[in-house]
């Protein structure tokens, strides 16, 4: 039989319906649920006065008086169904968030890979579970601290977070959604990794053999088949492993360039693509 043919997409200037006085930073996060809910997820505390202004010439000269809040939930029309406003406190919201889950139980993962924490909370933004400490960063073998935690992915049978912890270490970290009890970790191609040599924060030079370690672990996503897939970002490649941290394969996708920033999977039950 033909393979299918791969989706097309185009973008829809109208969507979301956000409200005029609202002024959005960058945006760090996107989770579709399972109810195809879109969550934006953006950093408020990167807009300037410049961005204002810029802002209102475009639009309209009475348009985004505020920033929009850091988390907007969004139903498939574009309606706005709920925002997390008042957010702010390091105790109870990561500061300068990058990365967003939302679980098979419905709880929201946040992180912040400046900070290196990542925080769990209800579906209406009630704080309920903090892995790592703030401003404090573990090496790629610490199993308490993170350093530098990029994405994650809570698997629905174990009921575990399996965090791409890659901005200063090394790894993927596993802990138990339920508890933020440790389970385990790995480097590339499932070993242990070594933060006692140097890697360099560049693309690969086209043709030298793929390295032995992680170069800032971006991405992470698992399959229902049972594996995860890792996107090793100034790598530019995609290693492949059990839920246990087997390694099973890798693809580089392009010599040379930083290619591979994150990863996902088409949402029909065989995940085609």
């Amino acid at each position: 039989t033909a393979a299918p043919a791969v989706p097309t997409f185009e973008s829809d200037m109208g969507w979301p319906n956000l409200p005029d006085e609202w002024l959005l930073g960058p945006g760090i996060g996107i989770y579709v649920d399972s109810r195809d809910h879109v969550w934006l997820l953006q950093r408020p505390e990167r807009v300037t006065p410049e961005d204002f202004v810029a802002a209102r010439e475009r639009r309209a000269p009475d348009c985004c008086a505020n920033t929009a809040p850091p988390l907007i939930e969004v139903d498939p029309d574009g309606n706005i169904v709920q925002s997390w406003a008042g957010l702010g406190e390091q105790a109870e919201w990561p500061i300068m968030p990058h990365g967003i889950f939302v679980d098979h139980n419905n709880f929201v993962w946040v992180g912040t890979s400046i900070h290196h924490q990542v925080m769990k909370f209800t579906r209406e933004g009630e704080h309920l579970l903090t892995i790592g400490e703030f401003n404090q960063a573990g090496g790629s073998n610490n199993p308490s601290l993170l350093g530098g935690p990029a994405d994650f992915f809570v698997d629905p049978e174990r009921n575990e977070i399996y965090i791409a912890d890659g901005y200063g270490n090394r790894r993927v970290i596993v802990y138990d959604a339920a508890t933020g009890e440790y389970r385990r970790h790995w480097g590339a191609y499932g070993n242990e990794p070594v933060d006692e040599v140097e890697v360099v924060r560049g693309p690969r030079e086209p043709g030298s053999p793929p390295s032995a370690f992680f170069n800032l672990v971006h991405g992470i996503d698992g399959t229902r088949d049972g594996m995860i897939y890792v996107a090793d970002e100034t790598n530019s490649r995609i290693q492949v492993f059990t839920w246990d941290g087997e390694y099973l394969a890798e693809k580089v996708l392009r010599e040379g360039v930083g290619a591979a920033f994150d990863v996902a999977f088409s949402n029909d039950p065989e995940q085609t693509f």
